[in-house]
């Protein structure tokens, strides 16, 4: 990458140079003299002439490295998204289930705002594969800033995710920890954004458009909700919370 950005800035700078090159070695002498005074301007400036042609045939090689490296890059991307579908779906079946327990801490009975902490059967919590982190990384070394920062994002806000929905799942576990409403939709709206960002992914894994970053509305957020399979009083109690948290954010 540090080599391909040498490469363009040579080329940016070897343009007007040899733009200046040609007017004051060929056209300028042509001009004024012909064929002879360019033969005589040639012949005295010869050792200028033999480094200019040095540093061009350099330049083109440079270019044709780049050229085979930027082929190489995008056979590598093609090789590492052909496998970004699955690991897509792989991950919303991984907020599926982190949201059933967000759902449960829901339904937990609540009084003055705090959920009162009851026996409750907890399934362990489930773990995202680690061939999911393995496939992103690889489309994160292939592909543009854009996407590779896109899914960079996506995995730094699923840590953060994960950490915090385990430390409620072991709450739930617990008769002495008490889970508040507000911790639940805190968590279930972080989770909607990443459910969110990998909706905005799907086109580009697939080979439909190109990847533009996304900006998420209240439309995407709650679209998010739906597709986290949770129940229609669930959505509706946090639609009003996500077009708060939008607002705030926006201002």
């Amino acid at each position: 990458m540090k080599l391909i950005k040498l490469i363009d800035r040579l080329n940016i700078l070897g343009k007007p140079f040899l733009i200046i090159y040609l007017f004051s070695m060929i056209i300028y002498p042509y001009l004024k003299g012909g064929w002879d005074y360019l033969h005589a301007v040639w012949h005295t400036w010869q050792t200028l002439n033999v480094g200019v042609l040095a540093f061009l045939s350099s330049l083109v090689a440079f270019n044709i490295s780049k050229y085979n490296a930027e082929n190489q890059r995008e056979r590598e991307l093609v090789a590492a998204t052909s496998f970004l579908p699955q690991a897509l779906s792989d991950m919303c079946s991984h907020f599926t289930a982190c949201a059933q327990i967000l759902s449960k801490a829901w339904d937990r009975p609540r009084r003055s705002g705090i959920v009162i902490p009851v026996t409750t059967t907890v399934e362990a919590f489930p773990e995202i594969n680690d061939s999911v982190k393995s496939v992103f990384s690889e489309c994160i070394r292939h592909g543009s800033p854009v996407i590779g920062t896109h899914l960079a994002e996506i995995l730094k806000k699923l840590q953060i995710s994960d950490s915090r929905i385990s430390g409620l799942h072991e709450k739930m576990t617990s008769t002495t920890n008490h889970v508040s409403r507000a911790e639940v939709q805190t968590l279930l709206f972080y989770l909607a954004e990443l459910q969110s960002l990998v909706n905005a992914t799907f086109p580009f894994a697939r080979s439909e458009e190109e990847f533009n970053a996304p900006s998420l509305d209240l439309d995407e957020f709650v679209t998010g909700y739906l597709n986290l399979s949770l129940r229609s009083d669930i959505v509706d109690g946090m639609r009003e919370y996500t077009k708060q948290r939008l607002e705030r954010k926006s201002a």
